[in-house]
């Protein structure tokens, strides 16, 4: 029997259907193989959006007219995986959910763009864009008849015999009888001998026939109609009978009607199957057979098939609290794929239990785990916000540890059924624990010798990097004399060579004293490059960013000598050395600005990564129960207290700096090809060196940036402003006069306007 398919389109299909309409691609196998995978990698779709939406734009229309489209695009997309995760709709089927959405939520977001794409690029009047009477494509060519100077006399320049068929082409368009394709709309410039072309503000228009295009290519589908229909309507001045939530909701209400024989049977198996409640007493099988008898009923339901996850779910459990996590596991499988983009927020409830019975098993499943990890981002369950994180399992060995430590959290071995006793693998979360005072003592005969730290000795370490971390300069020294190699890592992925760069760092550890004796050692010996450009696990330390934080730009120099990658990411929010340098900066500039910036940000994603990752899961293992943790400690006096003094030592930070090193160490990261264009998620999403770098009022590195590739007209997309801001915008905003000045000098390469300085 053929399984349902989810009542909301996977996001590979929301997807595949805006590429479709706009006509920005053929059929791709990449999105085709991707469309109903219900555990497609969450990183996956960030690409898919850069390489059949994003980049085909920029491609065909002028920066600034294709990143408006794109942020629309974003904008619905977003609400649109809202929606998924949230909405329960169990028993509905694809095809009602289509005609709700059709009708009640993708109207109102259409109509959010078209005012959006009005206030940006000015286009055809709404009414008779979405009108009855003619085509979209004809709208768009009445209103360039009248509104751009030009196209009247392109039109005109398509006569004579060879040009027959092109105005027919056109005309057709304008009838309906032909939908333009993309690559007919990208070659209307091409088509005139004449120079009126030239006349013609060409990006504006095909900006505008993609737009036309799309909305003709909905008219032809049966849900496309809907939303049209339902748009021109709310034109005309209707009001909506009923938002996206009460008609989901009604629809669900509706199929619910038709389990109304499993509802007793349902209630008593719940009941029974709650995660804390007390089992003693209860006959397991009577319960098993009370579930076999629950799919039965819903077998014989019309919508038995979209529901039986429920079934899964509840016998998984059984099979928990019965000692079997490996039968429990295959239906855990079962009822996460039956939930998936159907259940709403019991999504996260079977992912998060699936999670923590999957790792506790002796032999954890790593497809499974993996399916979860991808799934768990796409539902905001969990987040990752280092886009760089690519292993073939998606996750780490110490996020399994604190994955396990969920299941005594979910599964509380008193509830469990009579006599069952589980031996579960033990869990290591928490900060490593390291006894300064009993310190293993280092044994030079064996240089190379790895040993184990922490308090349950569950790290290894090799004496090299112990040394170095221990600040015990002497048995460094002799250690390499004894012929240790500096070619090592530790089992977290610490080098040697990072570990002697921490001991410089003045940035991360403000009160203790630098020592910049181990680096000039460690760096005198031959490094592989991959241990010159090796990321840590968990907290992500890369080498050349802790460079950037000692403030010395002859360490620096040096380590890009020794084959460091200025492009390579770094830290729990993913960074570049050239963005980590820009941020220092700003702390030592502007060190209260900034720092109330930082705080601005409350529990982001990035900030939230980062405390569970720096706390090795001891906050919790997802970001909800991080965030939780969070704002429960935020109540505490003594944390508020310690949280205090934290704050305040950034002024210690920026004392130890001195700011011309640090414009010294961007410039030579610029000069060795960091990319002053790569986006970052802080401080903001889409925010680029380069717009940092100008926020600051940087004019020197601006100049720079410029001179190696920057782009001040890229933008980031500003969600509460609606707005994609260019360097232009952050310049004038910020007051950034010096850079002001300086774009005001290229703005004609750029079809800019000149900025006010007197307001800026």
């Amino acid at each position: 029997m053929t399984k349902p398919l989810p009542p909301f389109l996977t996001p590979f299909e929301f997807i595949r259907v805006v590429t479709n309409a706009l006509g920005l691609t053929k059929q791709s196998k990449y999105l085709d193989d991707r469309a109903h995978n219900l555990t497609a990698d969450y990183r996956d779709i960030k690409q898919a959006i850069f390489e059949f939406i994003q980049n085909p734009l920029w491609s065909y229309l002028d920066k600034e007219r294709a990143s408006i489209i794109a942020d629309c695009f974003a904008l619905v997309f977003t609400e649109y995986l809202e929606l998924l995760r949230k909405t329960d709709l169990s028993g509905v089927t694809r095809e009602k959910n289509c005609a709700i959405l059709a009708e009640h939520f993708l109207p109102g977001k259409l109509l959010g763009c078209i005012q959006i794409l009005q206030q940006r690029m000015p286009g055809p009047d709404p009414m008779a864009l979405f009108g009855s009477n003619c085509s979209a494509i004809a709208t768009v060519i009445s209103w360039a008849e009248t509104s751009l100077p030009g196209w009247t006399r392109y039109y005109s320049g398509l006569s004579g015999d060879k040009n027959a068929n092109k105005r027919n082409r056109i005309n057709k368009w304008k009838s309906g009888d032909e939908l333009p394709t993309l690559a007919y709309i990208i070659g209307l410039q091409d088509w005139s001998e004449g120079p009126w072309p030239e006349f013609l503000d060409w990006s504006h228009l095909k900006a505008w026939l993609l737009i036309g295009r799309a909305i003709d290519w909905a008219k032809k589908t049966d849900y496309g109609q809907l939303v049209i229909d339902e748009v021109r309507s709310q034109l005309w001045g209707a009001t909506p009978l009923k938002t996206y939530v009460e008609a989901s909701n009604e629809a669900q209400e509706l199929a619910s009607k038709h389990q109304s024989p499993c509802i007793p049977l349902v209630e008593r198996i719940q009941n029974k199957l709650k995660l804390t409640s007390d089992k003693k007493g209860l006959e397991p099988r009577e319960l098993l057979e009370n579930i076999e008898k629950l799919r039965c009923l819903l077998a014989d339901s019309s919508i038995g098939s979209t529901t039986t996850y429920w079934a899964d779910w509840h016998e998984a459990r059984w099979h928990v609290f019965n000692g079997d996590l490996k039968t429990s596991v295959n239906l855990y499988k079962k009822a996460f794929e039956g939930c998936i983009y159907r259940a709403g927020k019991v999504q996260n409830s079977i992912l998060n239990e699936a999670r923590a019975v999957a790792s506790s098993l002796s032999k954890p499943d790593a497809v499974f785990l993996k399916k979860l990890r991808n799934s768990a981002v796409m539902l905001r369950v969990d987040a990752v916000s280092s886009s760089n994180d690519i292993s073939k399992t998606s996750f780490e060995s110490w996020e399994v540890n604190a994955w396990r430590t969920d299941f005594k959290r979910l599964f509380p071995s008193d509830c469990f059924f009579d006599g069952v006793v589980l031996d579960l693998p033990e869990a290591f979360v928490g900060p490593l624990i390291f006894d300064l005072e009993n310190k293993p003592k280092l044994d030079k005969r064996y240089p190379n010798k790895k040993t184990k730290i922490g308090e349950a000795g569950t790290k290894g370490i090799q004496q090299l990097t112990l040394a170095i971390h221990q600040k015990d300069f002497e048995s460094t020294n002799k250690l390499i004399e004894s012929g240790a190699t500096v070619n090592c890592l530790s089992d977290s992925n610490e080098s040697p060579l990072l570990m002697a760069l921490e001991m410089a760092n003045r940035y991360d550890h403000p009160s203790d004293k630098q020592d910049e004796r181990f680096f000039k050692l460690i760096s005198q010996q031959p490094h592989d490059v991959a241990i010159v450009n090796q990321v840590t696990k968990k907290v992500k330390h890369l080498p050349l960013i802790v460079a950037v934080k000692s403030g010395n730009s002859e360490i620096v120099q040096k380590l890009i000598e020794m084959g460091a990658d200025v492009n390579l990411r770094g830290e729990t929010d993913n960074q570049t050395a050239l963005n980590i340098c820009l941020k220092v900066i700003s702390a030592v500039k502007q060190p209260e600005q900034h720092w109330s910036i930082q705080m601005a940000q409350g529990l982001s994603d990035e900030v939230l990564e980062a405390a569970r990752r720096h706390s090795n899961g001891a906050l919790g293992s997802s970001i909800e129960q991080v965030k939780a943790n969070i704002v429960r400690l935020q109540n505490d006096r003594l944390f508020g207290a310690c949280f205090k003094t934290a704050s305040s030592m950034a002024k210690v930070r920026s004392e130890k700096f001195d700011l011309d090193e640090l414009r010294k160490i961007a410039v030579i990261l610029i000069k060795a090809g960091a990319d002053s264009n790569a986006e970052h998620r802080s401080p903001l999403m889409g925010f680029t060196p380069l717009m940092l770098a100008t926020e600051l009022d940087e004019v020197s590195l601006v100049e720079k940036m410029l001179i190696h590739g920057g782009q001040p007209d890229k933008t980031y997309y500003d969600r509460k402003a609606k707005f994609s801001p260019d360097c232009w915008h952050i310049a004038y905003f910020h007051r950034a006069i010096k850079v002001c000045h300086l774009l005001n000098r290229i703005r004609h390469e750029f079809r800019k306007p000149e900025l006010p300085l007197e307001g800026a």
